[in-house]
């Protein structure tokens, strides 16, 4: 969920700036002959759904935690996207352009048509240093549905970052090996919220056994600029395994845990801490077929990725909920999918965050449908 609050540009401004990033595609692939060695990939996903919520809201209104196929009884466009990326061999630079729902549920509205922009170049053999716009590095599921086998995402995913800006050393010299270390302008943030920078790792290994690793963090002071220091420190982190069965059995086991200074809400100035777990069970019962089912849990009763919730009370309070999903997947393509998923959520007794006549529940039924490509305009393998 973005937490950048700029006003967004005008609609002018924003026809402006999609007619420019769309005269740079062009000129990349008219421009002049290219180095020898060097390739252009470009790339390209669409997603559509139908969506159905018990929490009842107009179709014109997203539905609150929720940043895929967030309008009820509608058809939708999740996201339409665009890509280039220009490799060679020190230097390389990736553009995506994207636009739909969950974009608008999730992303930067400063740069809202912007999902990544960077430039980078090779310090050494696998060592690479990459500058400008990204997703994430934090998160055991992606924002993105044809990364995973459920298009739906978990609370914790919808609280997580989506967007960052800022810089990435990357070693890339090894396949069993992630490593990555970031320096960014904020938890969430395209633009820099406080003049404040946070500093990430992302550590990833791949075990025998069909076995993977995962870890990923985010330390950095995300409150305004105004308040005493120390008010604000965010220790962010993330973990996950995978285990892929030999056929068709896939396991994922991930969690958060996170913390931040000063920031209990009962006014202690103690720290206060927030969790979350998902389990993912995917069975692959057919090459073109398969059924996945997850559970759920956020815990975040201070409020500090969620902020404050509508209580009965109406005492401060932060979102906690457990949740189950049941999705099944047909690929009638290699890269298309349709999709077909249930999911309930529940809070605990005393938050009224949902329809007012079921404040503790929410269901929710969606059908995707998408495809995606990869093309080779010059060169070989980016």
């Amino acid at each position: 969920m973005s937490t950048d609050q700029r006003p967004s540009p005008g609609p002018g401004r924003n026809r402006a700036s999609r007619a420019a990033l769309l005269a740079v595609a062009l000129l990349a692939l008219a421009g002049p002959a290219r180095p020898q060695g060097a390739s252009l990939g470009i790339s390209g996903y669409v997603d559509a759904y139908c969506a159905q919520y018990d929490h009842h809201l107009p179709s014109s209104e997203l539905q609150p935690f929720s940043n895929v196929s967030p309008r009820s009884r509608a058809f939708g466009l999740n996201i339409a996207q665009v890509g280039l990326r220009f490799v060679e061999e020190k230097a390389r630079a990736t553009l995506v352009i994207h636009q739909g729902d969950i974009v608008r549920a999730t992303w930067s509205q400063t740069f809202p048509a912007l999902q990544a922009a960077n430039v980078g170049f090779r310090m050494a053999k696998g060592l690479w240093l990459d500058a400008g716009f990204f997703p994430t590095h934090i998160g055991t599921e992606s924002f993105l549905p044809m990364t995973d086998k459920l298009s739906s995402t978990t609370l914790a995913t919808f609280h997580e970052p989506s967007d960052q800006a800022g810089v990435c050393l990357r070693y890339e010299g090894n396949e069993a090996l992630t490593a990555q270390l970031w320096v960014v302008n904020g938890y969430n943030h395209f633009m820099d919220a406080n003049r404040q920078k946070s500093v990430g790792l992302l550590l990833g290994y791949a075990l025998p056994g069909g076995l993977s690793l995962a870890y990923s963090n985010l330390l950095g002071v995300e409150a305004s600029a105004a308040l005493p220091a120390g008010q604000g420190l965010r220790a962010y982190h993330n973990l996950y395994l995978v285990w892929q069965a030999p056929r068709w059995v896939r396991a994922t086991l991930g969690g958060d845990f996170g913390s931040q200074a000063r920031g209990k809400l009962d006014g202690t100035g103690r720290t206060a801490t927030l969790r979350n777990a998902l389990f993912i069970l995917t069975g692959q019962f057919h090459p073109s077929f398969s059924m996945t089912l997850r559970w759920e849990t956020f815990q975040d009763p201070e409020g500090i990725v969620s902020g404050i919730v509508p209580t009965d009370d109406g005492s401060p309070r932060g979102l906690e909920a457990t949740g189950w999903t049941l999705g099944a997947e047909y690929l009638p393509h290699e890269r298309t999918y349709l999709r077909l998923e249930g999911r309930r959520l529940q809070t605990p007794e005393g938050l009224a965050v949902f329809d007012p006549d079921h404040p503790r529940t929410r269901w929710e039924i969606m059908a995707t449908l998408g495809h995606s490509f990869e093309l080779e305009a010059i060169g070989g393998e980016p």
